[in-house]
């Protein structure tokens, strides 16, 4: 019969629906992966000598990201380490998301390249 959907359609169509709540309920975890997408493609871009900065709008700060998390189903999370050494951790509602990737000098012998596991 037209018309009546196959059971594969059906699976295909459940499927499509619980990831679509799954970035409604948790927007934080649709925005890391479309950063980390983002980070992969910045981080062919720059020398051996640089890593990763991080620059959020409206701060004249820049520090070494090394790692971004996120807290569902609104917060992210960018984890790394100024000039001076010190420890940074930066908390961003994903909606007001604005951060600029920057190269900076690496601090240690290897540049840092962020990784992801997922």
């Amino acid at each position: 019969m037209a018309g009546i959907p196959t059971l594969p359609d059906i699976q295909g169509l459940t499927s499509e629906l619980a990831e679509a709540a799954r970035y409604r309920n948790n927007p934080a975890g649709y925005m890391i992966e479309r950063l980390k997408a983002q980070l992969k493609i910045f981080q062919r871009k720059i020398s051996d000598d640089a890593e990763v900065g991080i620059m959020v709008a409206g701060n004249a700060g820049t520090f070494h990201l090394r790692q971004i998390s996120v807290s569902n189903p609104d917060m992210l999370i960018f984890d790394g380490i100024d000039q001076d050494g010190r420890t940074m951790q930066l908390f961003q509602h994903h909606s007001q998301l604005s951060v600029m990737l920057v190269e900076v000098p690496k601090i240690e012998d290897q540049p840092y390249r962020i990784g992801f596991t997922t």
